[in-house]
């Protein structure tokens, strides 16, 4: 595997600017779906006439876990949508973007042919004390969770919290 410092000597100086000094608006609307192995994100909203534009300056990077949109010059602006990190690997050498007239599909193939629930990797929440071996067990009483949560809560919380779960009981 090389480093980013060495990805970036292989690079021109002008790959170099184009990805990382450029000022850039986030492309924050967009649709996705997903069938079988395949994540498809859609993004219709801001980018009337991008068929038009010069293929050169529509630049998109695929990683493990990562997809980066970038649109050089359009209209005036710089845009890009990044979602990092994605909920579960893709193939980057698989994947792809389709430009039509006035929409872009970014095509992602999954390593594995696993359902996501959202397109972005979702965070550990304090309460999520689950591991896989539990979610799988279907006798286990609901109760007893929320118990475990209780007691998590108690034990991690600061004074305040403790104070307010001894009164409710």
């Amino acid at each position: 595997m090389e480093t980013q410092q060495e990805e970036i000597k292989q690079q021109s100086p002008e790959e170099f600017i184009k990805k990382e000094v450029l000022v850039y608006e986030t492309l924050s609307k967009f649709g996705w779906e997903q069938e079988g192995n395949i994540v498809k994100i859609y993004i219709t909203s801001g980018i009337d006439g991008i068929g038009k534009h010069e293929k050169s300056n529509i630049d998109c990077e695929f990683n493990d876990k990562s997809v980066d949109l970038r649109i050089l010059h359009f209209n005036g602006k710089n845009l890009r949508l990044k979602i990092s990190p994605l909920n579960d690997l893709i193939d980057p050498a698989a994947s792809k973007i389709k430009v039509k007239s006035n929409s872009l599909t970014i095509e992602m193939i999954k390593s594995k042919n696993k359902r996501w629930d959202d397109i972005k990797e979702k965070k550990k929440t304090l309460g999520d004390t689950s591991s896989s071996s539990k979610k799988d067990d279907k006798d286990a009483d609901p109760s007893g969770s929320l118990m475990n949560m209780m007691k998590e809560l108690y034990e991690t919380g600061d004074d305040t919290v403790k104070r307010t779960i001894a009164e409710s009981w």
